[in-house]
C-alpha cells in the first residue's frame, strides 16, 4: 500500500511526506494486529487476497488522496474514503482532510474498511456484518467505525 500522486494532480517532485508517514503508520498498525486475528486473514484469503502483499509499502492497492463531495441522501458523517479497481490497478481513495489531527487508529480503520470492499470487488454501500465481525482487530482498528 503506497501513497500515489496521479499525474496532473500533484506538482512534479512534490509529495505529501506527512500524510505518507501517517499512511505507513496506519498500514503498520493493521499489519501488526492482523497477526493476532487469523479469522480476518482467512476472510481476505477467501477472496484471493494476500494481505501481506497488500500491506507492503510499494504494492497495490495504491492510496490516492481525493476530496469527496457530500451526498445529499446520506445524513451521516463526511465521506472519507472509497475503493475501486481490479488487479493490478487497485486503489483506495482517502480524503486527507478527514484525518488531519486525528488518531492513526481512525485511518487504519478506514483503510481496513475499504480493503474489505476491494477484496469483495464491491464498491457499493454493501456492508456485510460478517466482515465487521471477523475483522475487528482491536478497539483501535475497527472497520465498522466507517459503516
Amino acid at each position: 500500500m503506497a501513497l500515489h500522486e496521479p499525474a496532473g494532480r500533484a506538482q512534479p517532485g512534490v509529495h505529501d511526506s506527512e500524510f505518507a508517514s501517517y499512511l505507513e503508520q496506519a498500514a503498520g498498525l493493521i499489519r501488526e494486529q492482523m497477526l493476532e486475528v487469523p479469522s480476518c486473514r482467512a476472510y481476505f484469503k477467501r477472496f484471493g487476497v494476500d494481505l501481506g502483499t497488500w500491506l507492503e509499502p510499494s504494492e497495490p492497492p495504491y492510496v490516492v488522496s481525493r476530496r469527496f463531495a457530500a451526498l445529499p441522501w446520506r445524513n451521516t458523517s463526511p465521506i472519507c474514503g472509497g475503493a475501486q479497481g481490479r488487479p493490478p490497478f487497485e486503489f483506495l481513495f482517502v480524503d486527507k482532510g478527514c484525518f488531519r489531527g486525528r488518531d492513526v487508529c481512525e485511518l487504519a480503520s478506514l483503510l481496513l474498511h475499504e480493503m474489505g470492499h476491494l477484496a469483495r470487488r464491491d464498491t457499493r454501500d454493501n456492508e456485510p456484518s460478517e466482515f465487521f465481525a471477523v475483522c475487528r482487530l482491536s478497539a483501535c482498528v475497527d472497520p465498522a467505525r466507517f459503516n
